[in-house]
């Protein structure tokens, strides 16, 4: 009779030899058939078998059942009445099924290491996919089609033609915060980056001859599109220039006079086009996690900005020339640097 391989995968997978003298094969006989992890009343159920499943079973059976070992590792009881003893394969037999196994074996292990030619995606014999990406490599950046950056840092800008109006030293540095999404259409395509920053300035100036108490706010919403272009990887540490584009929204200036009454805010704000060059240095601390330092320029200059305020307001004098508010460009062009945290999915 011809023996299925399956009986000989059961035995030598759970750890049974088909010629044990007190394991056989065996299989069920009925569907939904119940393994019990004990020969006592009320035992807990380990799984349930189809109808046709193959086991190894003790040679005997014990009050009526069979002890087995399922393909799944578990070891438990069926009642004899669910099995049917399978012919033992001669050994013969048992050497030709053994090279058939091995032959199994060696094609899952050549199935499993075909991979996708997008983004090392591994699939099964049924062509479902499951991530079998080496631990090395999952150091490496652009094995995922996605990756979000989050981010904090420190910007430094000119405001010169805003300092040249008023005549007071405003400081010209701030923070940001901001978020990446680098998205992948092929493994050898430059990523496209969106890119968000939100930027604010708060700081009080003095002047000491006037006794004037200045309170300043500079805040600027920029919002990018660019790519990347790779330029090391080794060992975990990577390196790369990105170059964006795009529109600073809400680019303002906003002064309060607090030696003033009140009314005495003036605020200017216009909307321009953004740029930032940039260079990146990273590590990968864990698979598919990178810490990141940025470094580059951004250029942000508004064209002339319109005022939120008018002549009549106390604090505006600082803006008033030749009886009139004057406007000007918040340039807010500089270098920037950052600390952020990278994750690929």
């Amino acid at each position: 009779m011809k023996i299925n391989v399956m009986i000989l995968l059961i035995l030598l997978t759970v750890g049974l030899s088909p010629s044990a003298k007190g394991a056989q094969p065996a299989e069920t006989t009925f569907d939904h058939v119940p393994v019990y992890d004990k020969l006592l009343p009320g035992a807990k159920i380990l799984q349930y078998l189809n109808l046709g499943e193959r086991v190894a079973a003790g040679n005997e059976p014990v009050q009526g059942f069979y002890k087995v070992r399922t393909l799944k590792g578990y070891i438990g009881w069926v009642e004899k009445g669910n099995l049917k003893t399978l012919e033992r394969p001669t050994p013969e037999q048992l050497e030709e099924m053994q090279e058939k196994r091995r032959k199994l074996e060696l094609e899952a292990i050549k199935n499993s290491q075909k991979e996708d030619p997008l983004f090392g995606v591994r699939k099964d014999a049924n062509g479902v996919e499951y991530e079998k990406i080496a631990p090395d490599n999952r150091l490496r950046r652009g094995l995922k089609r996605n990756m979000i950056t989050v981010f904090y840092g420190g910007d430094g800008y000119s405001l010169n033609a805003i300092r040249n109006l008023t005549g007071e030293d405003i400081p010209n540095f701030g923070t940001h915060i901001g978020a990446e999404w680098h998205f992948l259409l092929t493994p050898t395509a430059w990523p496209i980056i969106f890119r968000m920053e939100f930027m604010r300035s708060s700081n009080i100036v003095r002047n000491s001859s006037t006794l004037t108490v200045l309170s300043t706010q500079v805040s600027a919403q920029p919002m990018y599109i660019g790519t990347r272009f790779d330029l090391m990887e080794k060992n975990g540490f990577s390196s790369d220039i990105s170059v964006f584009g795009g529109v600073s929204f809400g680019q303002a200036f906003k002064a309060s006079v607090l030696t003033l009454s009140e009314p005495n805010v003036t605020e200017m704000s216009a909307n321009s086009l953004a740029a930032l060059l940039k260079t990146n240095f990273n590590y990968a601390f864990a698979d598919f996690w990178f810490a990141t330092i940025e470094l580059g320029y951004r250029f942000m200059r508004s064209p002339l900005s319109s005022y939120k305020t008018s002549s009549s307001n106390n604090g505006s004098s600082f803006f008033v020339r030749d009886g009139s508010l004057k406007p000007v460009s918040i340039d807010l062009s500089g270098f920037t640097a950052s600390f952020g945290i990278s994750a690929q999915f």
